[in-house]
C-alpha cells in the first residue's frame, strides 16, 4: 500500500483585512487570511454631526463606527429663553412666545398703593394687569359722613373742679348731645345745674332760664316736679345728689338748635341720681335759655361744693 503525502506551503498568503461592519454576521468568499495584529477599519476622521434642536432620530448609513468616546456638537442652547410676559387672565390660553427658565421671576405685584375704601362705593372687577399682595391693606377715612352721625365737639373731666364747662358748640351742626356721667360730688345734697352762654361767657342771670323738671323715686309711684319761669340756671333734678360711697349722678340732653339758630336755646332729655338716702331718683327735664343768643358754650355745675370725678362730653348731630 502506498502512501500519498500532501505538499504543505511553506508560507501563507497574508491580505489587508476587508471586513464589512454590519447589522449581521455572515461568511466571506475570500482565499487570503488576515495577520493577528492587523488594523480593521472600525472608525473614520469624520467629525460627528452636530445635534440641533428637534432632530429626527435615524440609523444611519456609515460603514463605519463611532467611537465610545465621540462628542457631537450642539447648538448654544436648545431653547431659546426670555423674560416672562405671562398675562394674568381669566382664563388658561395658549402662548406663541419662547421658553421660560424655571428661576424666572414673574411680574406679579407693583408699587402701587392700594385705594382708599369709601363708605357707599360701588364694587368693580377692576382692569390691573397685577395683583395685590396677600398682606396689602387699604387706607380707611378717619371719619364718614353718615356712618359716624354724632361728631365730637368737646369733652372735660372733673377732677374736684367748680364746674365743666365745654365751648366750640357753632352753626355746624343743628341738634347737639350732651352727656353727663359719673357724677360724684363733694357735698352730699348739692344739686346738679345747667348753664349756656356766648362768646361773652356763661349766663348766670336770674330770670335767664325756665324749665320743668320730674322726679321719678324708687320708693313711690308718685310724681312731682320743681318748675321755673325765670331762674339763674336749668335744675337737671328735683333734690341733691348723694355723696356716699356708690352714689351719684348722670344724665343724657339735647340741645335743639345751632349755636347761632333763630330760637331760644331749648332743651330736653333725661337724668337719674342717688338722692341723699340713697334713693334711686330722676325724670325728663325741659329746659330753655329764655333769649336768642348765639350759643357757644355749655356748662354744668353744682349748687354748692365741687364736682370731685365724673366727666362731660358733647357730639354735634350731622345731617348725613
Amino acid at each position: 500500500m502506498g502512501i500519498h503525502v500532501t505538499p504543505i506551503p511553506s508560507t501563507i498568503e497574508l491580505a489587508a483585512p476587508a471586513f464589512t461592519l454590519g447589522t449581521a454576521n455572515t461568511a466571506g468568499d475570500a482565499v487570503t487570511a488576515v495577520s493577528s495584529d492587523s488594523t480593521l477599519l472600525t472608525y473614520d476622521a469624520t467629525v460627528p454631526v452636530t445635534i440641533a434642536a428637534s432632530a429626527t432620530a435615524a440609523t444611519g448609513s456609515a460603514a463605519t463606527a463611532a467611537r465610545r468616546d465621540h462628542v457631537h456638537g450642539s447648538a448654544a442652547a436648545y431653547t431659546t429663553f426670555s423674560a416672562p410676559s405671562f398675562t394674568l387672565g381669566t382664563a388658561n390660553s395658549v402662548g406663541t412666545g419662547d421658553s421660560v427658565r424655571a428661576g424666572a421671576t414673574l411680574l406679579t405685584f407693583d408699587t402701587t398703593l392700594p385705594d382708599a375704601i369709601t363708605f357707599g362705593q360701588s364694587g368693580a372687577v377692576g382692569s390691573a394687569t397685577v395683583t395685590s399682595r396677600r398682606d396689602h391693606a387699604h387706607a380707611m377715612p378717619a371719619e364718614t359722613a353718615g356712618m359716624e352721625l354724632l361728631k365730637p365737639v368737646g369733652t372735660v373731666v372733673a377732677d374736684d373742679s367748680a364746674s365743666l364747662t365745654i365751648t366750640g358748640l357753632s352753626s355746624t351742626y343743628d341738634t347737639y348731645m350732651i352727656a353727663i356721667s359719673d357724677i360724684r360730688v363733694a357735698a352730699d345734697g348739692a344739686e346738679p345745674w345747667l348753664r349756656v352762654g356766648d362768646s361773652s361767657g356763661i349766663d348766670s342771670g336770674s330770670s335767664d332760664y325756665a324749665y320743668v323738671s320730674q322726679k321719678l323715686d324708687s320708693t313711690s309711684g308718685s310724681y312731682s316736679s320743681v318748675v321755673s319761669g325765670g331762674d339763674s340756671k336749668v335744675q337737671l333734678g328735683v333734690s341733691g345728689i348723694g355723696n356716699a360711697t356708690g352714689e351719684g349722678f348722670g344724665g343724657v340732653y339735647w340741645l335743639h338748635r345751632p349755636g347761632d339758630g333763630a330760637t331760644r336755646p331749648i332743651l330736653s332729655g333725661h337724668g337719674v341720681m342717688h338722692d341723699v338716702s340713697g334713693n334711686l331718683r330722676g325724670g325728663l327735664v325741659l329746659g330753655e335759655r329764655q333769649d336768642v343768643i348765639t350759643l357757644d358754650r355749655v356748662q354744668f355745675i353744682l349748687h354748692s361744693g365741687n364736682i370731685t370725678s365724673g366727666r362731660m362730653t358733647i357730639w354735634g348731630l350731622a345731617h348725613a
